[in-house]
């Protein structure tokens, strides 16, 4: 699991995205710090910057 510290600040670089961009972007972000999601970002939650921080922080795993 990431910290709320920095799923803060993947978002905040997700805010200048665009929506349709955001899912392959937040992949690449994560991807760079060593992070992975194990499944798909669903769609209602990358629109909802707050409710994208809490599932980064949930769902986040280190990648082996």
């Amino acid at each position: 699991m990431i910290d709320w510290e920095k799923a803060q600040e993947i978002v905040h670089l997700l805010e200048v995205v665009k929506e349709d961009s955001r899912r392959d972007t937040l992949r690449a972000l994560l991807k760079a710090e060593g992070y992975r999601l194990p499944r798909a970002v669903p769609t209602d939650v990358l629109l909802d910057l707050h409710k994208l921080a809490e599932y980064i922080r949930l769902n986040t795993k280190r990648s082996e």
